[in-house]
């Protein structure tokens, strides 16, 4: 599918083709990824040419199985699911098929203000994001595929995400608390690389009902 390589047995990975938008360093950032339709390219870091479903079959097709994202109304304040790590690889030079440069976690691109420090490491949450009701039954589809913000990975738990933090992160309380590294600020428009792998156990047993 345009956009989204995914591999199972032992590299068990996705990649995505993306490019950096406009955001500049100090600026307030929601997202780390959005997909094609977004308009939220003032608050994220990149867009990729793939869509939010396709990147979810991707994930599915390499063994992570979907969790449940938050739903407020329900009382379930926090997102569920598998552990994912996100590194972004900004390449030195594009030539012939060879790749030059290094993979950085997708946390070393944000500074909290709470720390003053980059976001740690641990991985975001595959919610899968929260089902379309509209779609019909028999090709259902996520809502991070049909409507606004068309999120793919954020920063604070929204439900119609993909792929959320793994902590209790309320839009409210989080916006304009992280922000754009400036040493990792990059040009408009570069291109960049998105792997996604899953953390151990990966398998859907590190949350389950009660």
């Amino acid at each position: 599918r345009p956009g989204v390589l995914a591999r199972r047995g032992p590299e068990r990975a996705v990649w995505l083709t993306a490019q950096w938008t406009e955001i500049s360093p100090g600026e307030p950032v929601e997202f780390i990824l959005i997909g094609p339709k977004s308009g939220h390219d003032y608050e994220a870091l990149a867009v990729t040419t793939a869509t939010p479903q396709d990147i979810r079959d991707a994930l599915l097709f390499i063994g992570v199985p979907p969790g449940r994202p938050v739903d407020y109304a329900a009382l379930q304040l926090w997102p569920r699911g598998e552990r994912v790590a996100v590194s972004l690889l900004v390449p030195a030079s594009l030539e012939t098929g060879a790749l030059t440069g290094a993979w950085t976690a997708a946390e070393q691109f944000i500074i909290s203000d709470e720390t003053d420090a980059a976001l740690p490491e641990k991985g975001f949450v595959f919610t899968g994001s929260a089902p379309d009701p509209d779609s019909p039954p028999d090709q259902p589809r996520c809502s991070a595929d049909t409507g606004d913000p068309y999120s793919i990975i954020s920063l604070y738990n929204e439900s119609r995400s993909l792929l959320d933090v793994p902590r209790l992160a309320p839009q409210g309380p989080v916006y304009g608390t992280q922000a754009l590294s400036a040493d990792r600020a990059q040009p408009p428009g570069t291109p960049l690389l998105v792997r996604m792998v899953p953390l151990p156990p990966g398998d859907g047993t590190r949350s389950v009902e009660l």
